[in-house]
C-alpha cells in the first residue's frame, strides 16, 4: 500500500478469520517491535497510539478500496483502531471474514503504530450482522465515532445504521450525492434534532462550508459594508451536482443569524428552486440552481443588498470558486473591487480527523439544520 511519507504499512492486507483477528494484529506489533529492535537498537521501543475507535461504513467494496490509503494520512492526525464495514450486492460471495492492516507513523526518531484497520465485509442477506460482527473489536474506555459512508442518509438506511449508532457517542456522515436531497435533509434534520440521546452529529458537507461561511460574513460585516447584511433584498446560489443539502445548509445558517422565515417555495424548474424568506427588514427570494459540471460544492453565490449609505441603489456582492483553490469576492460591478482568496486544499480525510479530534460545532450545526429543514418543507408542500 502507498502511503504519505512518515507512514510505514506493516504487510499487505490479509485475510483472517474474525476469531483469530486480535490475535493477527498482536503479531503484526511484536513483529514491528523486533524489526525496530533490530535497527535502531539505542531508541525507545515504539508506542501503540490510539485516540479513538472509529466505525466506517461503506456501501460498496469499491469505495472500500479507496480508504488505505487515506486512512495513512489520517494516522498522523489522529491515529486510531479503524473497523470498516462493507455491504455487498445479494448473493455476492465473500473471501474471508475479515482483512487487516496495521501501520507505523515516524514521529521524529520514534516510530508509533497508529493505524489498525479491520475491514469486514458480508452479502445483502448479512448485511444487519454486521454491527455484531464489528462490536468485540472496539476498544473500551476509548471513545467511539461511526463514518457513515453512504450515499443513503443516515436516517433513511434502517436497521444497520441504528444498530451501529448505538455503539457510538458520535456520527459523522456526508449529504453530498444523497439520490433525494430533499426528503434525505427532511428525515436526517428530525433525527438530529429529535434523538432520545444528544449525540454529536456532524455533516461534512457543513464542515466543508466554513470558508464560505466565514468569507461571507467579513465581506458583509458592518466594519466592511454597514447595514448590508440587515438589507439583503435577494441571494442566489449556484452548485455542482450532488451539493443542494450543502446549499440549504448554507442558507439554513443564514436564516439563523439573520432571522429569515420561510414563507413559501417552489421548483422552477428540475435545475432551479425558489424559496421566498422573509427577513426583519421584509420579504427577500434565495434562488438556487444546479449546475451540470464542476465539484460538488457551492461554486457561486450573489447577494442583492441595500445599504444605508446608497438606500435607493441595489449593491451587488459576488463569491465565486475560482481554479486552484481560490474565491473572488467582487463588490459592485466588480470593477469597484475585487479581492482573490486562497482556500486551503484539504482532503476529505484531514476535515473527518479534525473532526474526530476537535468534537466541535454541535449548536451551529444543529441550528443551520433545523432551518434548512423548514425551507425544505416549504418546497416539498
Amino acid at each position: 500500500m502507498s502511503g504519505p511519507p512518515g507512514y510505514q504499512a506493516l504487510a499487505p492486507d490479509s485475510p483472517v478469520e474474525l476469531r483469530h483477528v486480535e490475535q493477527e494484529l498482536l503479531a503484526l506489533r511484536r513483529r514491528a517491535q523486533r524489526t525496530v529492535d533490530d535497527e535502531r537498537p539505542d531508541d525507545q521501543p515504539i508506542t501503540r497510539a490510539c485516540m479513538s475507535n472509529l466505525l466506517v461504513y461503506c456501501d460498496s467494496h469499491q469505495e472500500a478500496d479507496r480508504l488505505p490509503e487515506q486512512f495513512a494520512r489520517m494516522a498522523r492526525r489522529h491515529p486510531a483502531r479503524i473497523i470498516v464495514l462493507v455491504g455487498q450486492e445479494p448473493g455476492t460471495p465473500t473471501e474471508s471474514r475479515a482483512r487487516i492492516q496495521a501501520g507505523l507513523v515516524q514521529l521524529g526518531k520514534r516510530p508509533q503504530l497508529s493505524s489498525e484497520q479491520i475491514r469486514i465485509q458480508a452479502s445483502r442477506d448479512e448485511h444487519d450482522r454486521l454491527a455484531s460482527a464489528a462490536r468485540p473489536f472496539v476498544i473500551g474506555d476509548l471513545p467511539t465515532a461511526l463514518w457513515w459512508n453512504s450515499t443513503r442518509p443516515p436516517a433513511q438506511a434502517g436497521a444497520l445504521f441504528e444498530a451501529l449508532q448505538d455503539m457510538t457517542s458520535s456520527v459523522i456522515y456526508d449529504s453530498r450525492g444523497w439520490r433525494d436531497p430533499r426528503s434525505g435533509l427532511i428525515a436526517t434534520a428530525n433525527w438530529v434534532l429529535g434523538a432520545r440521546r444528544r449525540k454529536l452529529v456532524a455533516d461534512l458537507a457543513w464542515m466543508r462550508l466554513r470558508i464560505w461561511r466565514r468569507l461571507f460574513g467579513e465581506a458583509l460585516a458592518p466594519r466592511a459594508l454597514p447595514g448590508a447584511l440587515q438589507g439583503i433584498e435577494a441571494l442566489r446560489l449556484e452548485h455542482g451536482p450532488h451539493a443542494l443539502p450543502m446549499v440549504c445548509l448554507f442558507v439554513g445558517w443564514l436564516a439563523h443569524a439573520l432571522g429569515w422565515k420561510p414563507r413559501g417555495g417552489q421548483a422552477t424548474s428540475d435545475r432551479d428552486l425558489r424559496v421566498l424568506f422573509l427577513s426583519p427588514q421584509g420579504p427577500l427570494t434565495v434562488t438556487i440552481e444546479r449546475r451540470d459540471e464542476g465539484p460538488a460544492d457551492l461554486q457561486r453565490a450573489v447577494v442583492t443588498t441595500r445599504t444605508p449609505v446608497a438606500p435607493h441603489t441595489p449593491l451587488r456582492v459576488e463569491f465565486e470558486a475560482l481554479a486552484r483553490q481560490r474565491i473572488a469576492i467582487r463588490v459592485g460591478d466588480g470593477a469597484h473591487r475585487q479581492s482573490i482568496v486562497a482556500t486551503p486544499d484539504e482532503p476529505q480525510i484531514v476535515t473527518l480527523a479534525w473532526q474526530l479530534t476537535k468534537r466541535t460545532g454541535q449548536r451551529e450545526f444543529r441550528e443551520a439544520i433545523a432551518r434548512a429543514r423548514d425551507a425544505a418543507l416549504e418546497l416539498a408542500s
